[in-house]
């Protein structure tokens, strides 16, 4: 298992006084760097399932424009119930979205 603490002056600082928001946005940010760290000549998908649900607008924009950025080099499949994200993609060039299920 792999931990990530926050520091102040130093010493790292518990879990819980992360916010959900900052807590999720530091996972992101693990998980792109895996995707860098791992891959080999040619880029691998990046799958995300719901990984802004705890951001608030200005982490999701940021985020968003994130991946939109990301997207120029690799395929990037997220999925998500969220409809202003949808929106969000769309504004930001989303080459195709599917909905899926009822």
């Amino acid at each position: 298992m792999l931990e990530a603490l926050p520091l102040r002056d130093g010493k790292p600082l518990p879990g819980r006084t992360l916010s959900s928001g900052t807590a999720d946005q530091m996972f992101l940010a693990l998980r792109l760097a895996l995707v860098e760290a791992l891959e080999g000549p040619e880029p691998f998908p990046l799958i995300l399932d719901d990984p802004f649900l705890t951001f608030d607008g200005v982490r999701l924009e940021r985020a968003a424009a994130l991946l939109r950025e990301l997207a120029e080099k690799r395929q990037i499949v997220l999925v998500t119930k969220d409809e202003s994200l949808r929106d969000l993609s769309f504004a930001l060039g989303a080459a195709e979205i599917r909905r899926v299920g009822p």
